[in-house]
């Protein structure tokens, strides 16, 4: 019987544990499953994670394929679940000492794999592209972030606000492959 409530708390003071930094970090989005493929857009992003932010979720992207660009900026609901900021420290709810839960790490999960579509709105998606000479859809050219690289923690203001910002690649996922 020890031995089982031994158990049982172990296992659930793990699962209380990882919460926090799956759910804070924001995974869960609308992972792509399907095949992805080029072209390789470049693009520039930044976003407000700050948990108790009136701004959280603003965001800015700019993207560029040769030396054709575009942007737009609006603000993402994709945000508003999470509680671990730009790094588990700055501007989250409660500050970690996970060393493992950092600014690439939360980056990674957020938005690697995910599909645009899930912190994008509808509306601005297919305009990003199109002065890029790509169409979005819905089965066969939806775009996906398939690499983050230089993510960093820029406090704002007083220091109670913090702006994650990084470059990343997109491709785009086929589901009919």
């Amino acid at each position: 019987m020890k031995r089982t409530v031994l158990i049982l708390t172990l296992v659930f003071a793990s699962l209380i544990a990882a919460a926090p930094a799956l759910a804070g970090g924001g995974f869960g989005g609308d992972v792509a499953t399907g095949k992805i493929s080029g072209p390789a857009v470049s693009s520039t992003i930044e976003i407000d994670p700050t948990f108790d932010s009136t701004t959280k979720g603003a965001t800015g992207i700019r993207l560029q394929k040769g030396t054709s660009a575009s942007g737009a900026t609006f603000t993402t609901p994709y945000a508003a679940s999470w509680v671990m900021g730009c790094d588990g420290t700055h501007g989250a709810a409660a500050p970690t000492t996970d060393p493992n839960v950092n600014v690439v790490t939360l980056t990674q999960l957020r938005f690697v794999n995910v599909r645009m579509r899930a912190w994008v709105p509808a509306g601005d998606l297919p305009g990003l592209f199109a002065p890029l000479g790509i169409t979005i859809d819905n089965f066969s050219h939806i775009p996906v972030i398939t690499d983050v690289d230089n993510p960093v923690c820029t406090a704002v203001e007083d220091g109670t606000r913090y702006i994650l910002s990084f470059t990343a690649t997109i491709q785009f996922e086929d589901l009919s492959k």
